[in-house]
């Protein structure tokens, strides 16, 4: 086996490019509910998302008290959920998009001439 195609194979498993880009943000919360950080990680198919997600319910088990088996699972929903969001380019508002100068798709604005 070629050993540069298993050190990219790796890469992508630990920070794949988009892990939200195309999926089903009511599956992956359920996943999150369900399987907590490990739904994470496996939905998302990222060992960073798993390690980050890991990384904020231990933060948050202090300050969450005797709720942290409630909202945990929520909390861990929601990440999938924002990944997938935030992956996915037609979620975005227009207003983002428009941010590099370009006119948003559909309009009438066009650039004045040099005059």
């Amino acid at each position: 086996m070629n050993k540069q195609y298993i050190a990219d194979n790796w890469r992508s498993w630990i920070n794949p490019p988009h892990p939200g880009r195309g999926k089903s943000r009511a599956l992956g919360f359920l996943l999150g509910f369900m399987l907590g950080v490990f739904g994470v990680g496996l939905y998302l198919r990222s060992f960073l998302d798993f390690g980050l997600s890991l990384a904020a319910c231990i933060i948050l088990i202090p300050f969450l008290g005797g709720h942290a088996e409630i909202w945990l699972p929520v909390f861990c929903g929601l990440w999938v959920v924002g990944r997938i969001y935030l992956d996915t380019p037609s979620a975005r508002p227009p207003a983002a998009q428009c941010a590099a100068g370009a006119p948003p798709s559909g309009s009438s604005v066009s650039p004045s001439p040099a005059g």
